[in-house]
Protein backbone atom coordinates (compact mmCIF):
# COMPACT_ATOMS: atom_id res chain seq x y z
CA UNK A 1 0.00 0.00 0.00
CA UNK A 2 0.84 4.01 -0.61
CA UNK A 3 0.78 6.86 0.74
CA UNK A 4 -1.57 9.65 -0.79
CA UNK A 5 2.07 11.07 -1.96
CA UNK A 6 3.42 7.35 -3.30
CA UNK A 7 6.39 7.86 -1.24
CA UNK A 8 6.39 4.62 1.02
CA UNK A 9 4.82 1.29 0.48
CA UNK A 10 4.58 -1.49 3.57
CA UNK A 11 4.89 -5.06 2.17
CA UNK A 12 3.73 -8.03 3.94
CA UNK A 13 5.01 -11.57 3.45
CA UNK A 14 4.02 -14.87 4.52
CA UNK A 15 6.40 -17.04 4.22
CA UNK A 16 10.84 -16.77 4.27
CA UNK A 17 12.54 -16.75 1.38
CA UNK A 18 13.84 -14.63 -1.71
CA UNK A 19 11.33 -12.65 -3.67
CA UNK A 20 11.53 -10.33 -6.32
CA UNK A 21 9.57 -7.29 -6.66
CA UNK A 22 8.43 -5.81 -9.85
CA UNK A 23 7.41 -2.32 -9.99
CA UNK A 24 5.50 -1.25 -12.60
CA UNK A 25 3.28 1.90 -14.04
CA UNK A 26 0.09 2.55 -15.99
CA UNK A 27 -2.52 5.16 -17.18
CA UNK A 28 -5.64 5.30 -15.59
CA UNK A 29 -6.96 3.64 -18.23
CA UNK A 30 -7.61 0.13 -17.17
CA UNK A 31 -7.12 -1.05 -20.99
CA UNK A 32 -3.71 0.17 -20.98
CA UNK A 33 -0.54 -1.61 -20.03
CA UNK A 34 1.63 -1.84 -17.23
CA UNK A 35 5.00 -0.64 -17.83
CA UNK A 36 8.03 -2.09 -16.10
CA UNK A 37 10.03 0.71 -13.83
CA UNK A 38 12.32 -1.05 -11.49
CA UNK A 39 13.08 -4.75 -9.63
CA UNK A 40 14.09 -5.64 -6.59
CA UNK A 41 15.34 -9.07 -4.99
CA UNK A 42 14.48 -9.08 -2.00
CA UNK A 43 15.49 -11.42 1.44
CA UNK A 44 12.88 -12.23 4.11
CA UNK A 45 13.87 -14.38 7.12
CA UNK A 46 12.56 -15.23 10.05
CA UNK A 47 12.04 -13.59 13.21
CA UNK A 48 14.36 -15.95 15.12
CA UNK A 49 17.17 -15.25 13.14
CA UNK A 50 17.15 -11.71 14.39
CA UNK A 51 18.01 -12.50 17.93
CA UNK A 52 19.61 -14.32 20.89
CA UNK A 53 17.40 -17.34 22.62
CA UNK A 54 18.23 -19.45 25.08
CA UNK A 55 16.72 -21.66 27.88
CA UNK A 56 17.05 -22.84 31.71
CA UNK A 57 15.25 -26.06 31.16
CA UNK A 58 16.48 -29.48 32.02
CA UNK A 59 16.84 -31.10 35.68
CA UNK A 60 17.77 -29.83 38.85
CA UNK A 61 21.10 -31.06 39.47
CA UNK A 62 22.97 -28.44 41.25
CA UNK A 63 22.86 -27.37 45.08
CA UNK A 64 22.16 -23.69 45.45
CA UNK A 65 22.89 -21.76 48.50
CA UNK A 66 19.07 -19.59 48.29
CA UNK A 67 18.85 -16.79 50.81
CA UNK A 68 16.16 -15.49 53.04
CA UNK A 69 15.22 -12.88 55.48
CA UNK A 70 17.67 -14.81 57.78
CA UNK A 71 20.14 -16.81 56.80
CA UNK A 72 20.31 -19.53 53.48
CA UNK A 73 18.61 -22.78 52.73
CA UNK A 74 20.11 -25.52 50.15
CA UNK A 75 18.21 -25.82 47.18
CA UNK A 76 18.48 -27.35 43.77
CA UNK A 77 18.41 -24.84 40.76
CA UNK A 78 17.79 -25.97 37.19
CA UNK A 79 20.75 -25.62 34.92
CA UNK A 80 22.29 -22.35 33.97
CA UNK A 81 20.76 -20.38 31.06
CA UNK A 82 22.13 -22.05 27.73
CA UNK A 83 22.12 -20.59 24.05
CA UNK A 84 19.73 -22.47 22.22
CA UNK A 85 20.14 -23.28 18.17
CA UNK A 86 22.49 -19.60 16.83
CA UNK A 87 24.02 -17.66 18.32
CA UNK A 88 21.99 -14.19 16.55
CA UNK A 89 23.68 -11.53 18.97
CA UNK A 90 24.82 -8.56 17.05
CA UNK A 91 27.80 -7.69 19.11
CA UNK A 92 28.42 -3.63 18.03
CA UNK A 93 25.07 -3.44 20.34
CA UNK A 94 25.46 -2.40 23.73
CA UNK A 95 22.13 -2.66 25.55
CA UNK A 96 20.01 -5.42 25.76
CA UNK A 97 16.55 -6.60 26.86
CA UNK A 98 15.75 -10.08 27.92
CA UNK A 99 12.47 -11.22 27.89
CA UNK A 100 11.37 -14.20 30.27
CA UNK A 101 7.42 -15.77 29.12
CA UNK A 102 5.38 -16.70 31.47
CA UNK A 103 2.95 -19.56 32.87
CA UNK A 104 1.81 -22.68 30.74
CA UNK A 105 4.24 -22.21 27.79
CA UNK A 106 6.02 -25.34 26.11
CA UNK A 107 9.05 -25.25 24.45
CA UNK A 108 7.35 -24.53 20.91
CA UNK A 109 5.32 -22.06 22.18
CA UNK A 110 8.35 -20.33 24.16
CA UNK A 111 9.49 -19.88 20.91
CA UNK A 112 6.43 -18.52 19.21
CA UNK A 113 6.06 -16.16 22.46
CA UNK A 114 9.48 -14.81 21.82
CA UNK A 115 9.09 -14.17 18.09
CA UNK A 116 5.94 -11.96 18.65
CA UNK A 117 7.32 -10.46 21.33
CA UNK A 118 10.81 -9.27 19.03
CA UNK A 119 8.80 -7.97 16.59
CA UNK A 120 5.96 -6.03 18.77
CA UNK A 121 9.09 -4.28 20.40
CA UNK A 122 11.21 -3.95 16.89
CA UNK A 123 8.24 -2.34 15.66
CA UNK A 124 7.73 0.37 18.55
CA UNK A 125 11.42 1.32 17.39
CA UNK A 126 14.01 -0.86 19.81
CA UNK A 127 16.92 -1.64 17.61
CA UNK A 128 19.33 -3.37 20.63
CA UNK A 129 20.00 -6.61 21.34
CA UNK A 130 17.10 -8.64 22.14
CA UNK A 131 17.32 -11.41 24.23
CA UNK A 132 14.55 -14.54 25.00
CA UNK A 133 14.83 -17.10 27.76
CA UNK A 134 12.55 -20.24 27.98
CA UNK A 135 12.03 -22.02 31.39
CA UNK A 136 10.13 -24.84 33.10
CA UNK A 137 6.79 -23.16 33.64
CA UNK A 138 4.29 -25.77 32.17
CA UNK A 139 4.78 -29.11 34.44
CA UNK A 140 1.72 -31.19 34.22
CA UNK A 141 -0.73 -31.65 31.05
CA UNK A 142 -3.97 -29.50 30.40
CA UNK A 143 -7.28 -30.70 31.98
CA UNK A 144 -9.31 -30.26 28.49
CA UNK A 145 -7.61 -29.48 25.23
CA UNK A 146 -8.48 -25.69 23.59
CA UNK A 147 -7.63 -22.21 25.23
CA UNK A 148 -8.09 -21.23 28.37
CA UNK A 149 -7.45 -24.48 29.90
CA UNK A 150 -5.15 -23.82 32.74
CA UNK A 151 -2.82 -26.87 33.84
CA UNK A 152 -3.49 -29.03 37.13
CA UNK A 153 0.08 -27.95 38.58
CA UNK A 154 0.18 -24.51 39.11
CA UNK A 155 1.89 -24.76 42.30
CA UNK A 156 4.47 -26.67 41.29
CA UNK A 157 5.10 -24.17 38.41
CA UNK A 158 5.66 -21.73 40.74
CA UNK A 159 7.76 -23.52 42.71
CA UNK A 160 9.95 -24.31 39.60
CA UNK A 161 9.72 -19.98 38.99
CA UNK A 162 11.88 -20.24 42.35
CA UNK A 163 14.31 -22.83 40.95
CA UNK A 164 14.73 -21.02 37.97
CA UNK A 165 15.82 -17.29 39.47
CA UNK A 166 19.47 -18.42 40.73
CA UNK A 167 19.89 -19.26 36.84
CA UNK A 168 18.27 -16.01 35.53
CA UNK A 169 20.69 -14.19 38.19
CA UNK A 170 23.82 -15.90 36.86
CA UNK A 171 22.69 -15.01 33.67
CA UNK A 172 22.23 -11.11 34.27
CA UNK A 173 25.31 -10.94 36.90
CA UNK A 174 27.68 -13.54 35.34
CA UNK A 175 26.98 -14.04 31.60
CA UNK A 176 25.86 -11.47 30.37
CA UNK A 177 28.91 -9.17 32.02
CA UNK A 178 31.33 -11.93 31.03
CA UNK A 179 30.62 -13.56 28.45
CA UNK A 180 28.60 -10.30 26.38
CA UNK A 181 30.33 -7.28 27.90
CA UNK A 182 27.33 -5.91 29.58
CA UNK A 183 27.32 -3.11 32.06
CA UNK A 184 24.22 -3.03 34.78
CA UNK A 185 23.14 -0.25 33.25
CA UNK A 186 22.71 -1.64 29.72
CA UNK A 187 20.48 -4.48 30.91
CA UNK A 188 16.63 -4.18 31.36
CA UNK A 189 14.39 -7.32 31.64
CA UNK A 190 11.15 -7.74 30.99
CA UNK A 191 8.55 -10.75 32.07
CA UNK A 192 5.31 -11.76 31.42
CA UNK A 193 2.90 -13.38 33.89
CA UNK A 194 4.65 -15.93 36.03
CA UNK A 195 7.75 -14.80 34.90
CA UNK A 196 7.50 -11.85 36.68
CA UNK A 197 8.50 -13.99 39.75
CA UNK A 198 11.24 -15.72 37.96
CA UNK A 199 12.64 -11.73 37.22
CA UNK A 200 11.87 -10.30 40.36
CA UNK A 201 13.19 -13.15 42.90
CA UNK A 202 16.63 -13.27 40.56
CA UNK A 203 16.88 -9.58 41.09
CA UNK A 204 15.96 -9.98 45.23
CA UNK A 205 19.01 -12.96 44.64
CA UNK A 206 21.35 -10.16 43.00
CA UNK A 207 20.62 -7.85 45.87
CA UNK A 208 21.05 -9.89 48.45
CA UNK A 209 24.12 -11.87 46.95
CA UNK A 210 25.99 -8.34 46.75
CA UNK A 211 25.12 -7.85 42.85
CA UNK A 212 25.38 -4.22 41.69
Amino acid sequence: TCDEDGEQMVLRFLYSGKFKLIFTVEEPDPSSNRIKVDSAIVTIKESEDFYWYGSARGSMTEDFEYPLDDGTVTIQKFPDVKLEGDDNHNPDKEKYLVFIHGYNVDQDEARGWNNEMFKRVFWTGYRDKYMGITWYGDEGGDLLPGPGMEEVLFDEDVENALHTSPSIYRFLNDTLPNDFGAGAANINVMAHSLGNLVMWDALRLNAKLGGG
